[in-house]
């Protein structure tokens, strides 16, 4: 079985337990726009820019994807972690959070597997998606901001970024 069938697969499954989209499921999505419609509310994805302009079309400015993204979280009943160098987190209601950790160092490779690890960390531990989300994308901020102050900002990588993950908890916890 490919991995589209199985994704098809698991979106299809009837359950209230969380989901986070990203990467090729994104972009499965953005192929194959009409099982949008069978996500849950109970979904976050977390798109960069180009994934997020793939699923609602390819926009002037951060502005109106930003409006669009905003449209498409309550057109769909989801969280959207819109990651940037201020990564935005939209939830169905229209609210939007803009987080102030983080940095263009992150912007590479297996970073967002690192996020996702996180925010599925925070479910497993009992907080709710809102709480999970705004949580998670400060804490993988921090990290990433303290792995950036650890060394040049080319040489950032994911596996930098979690072993920054502790410290990060100690500084915030210290505050």
């Amino acid at each position: 079985m490919n991995n589209e069938k199985v994704l098809e697969k698991i979106l299809s499954i009837p359950t209230e337990i969380p989901m986070i989209i990203d990467a090729f499921a994104l972009n499965y999505l953005a192929k194959n726009i009409d099982k949008l419609a069978i996500l849950r509310d109970t979904t976050i994805i977390s798109p960069h820019a180009g994934e997020m302009d793939r699923l609602i079309g390819v926009q002037n400015n951060s502005i109106e994807r930003l409006e669009n993204s905003i449209l498409f979280a309550k057109q769909h009943g989801i969280i959207i972690i819109l990651k940037s160098r201020y990564t935005q987190v939209i939830f169905p209601n229209g609210e939007v959070h803009f987080n102030s950790t983080g940095n263009p160092a992150m912007a590479k490779a297996g970073s967002g597997d690192v996020l996702c690890g996180i925010i599925l960390s925070f479910l497993s531990q009992g907080y709710g998606l809102k709480e999970s989300s705004l949580m998670a994308c400060y804490i993988h901020g921090k990290a990433g901001d303290m792995a950036r102050n650890s060394k040049h900002e080319n040489s950032v990588l994911a596996s930098d970024i979690i072993d920054a993950i502790p410290k990060a908890f100690k500084k915030i916890n210290h505050k």
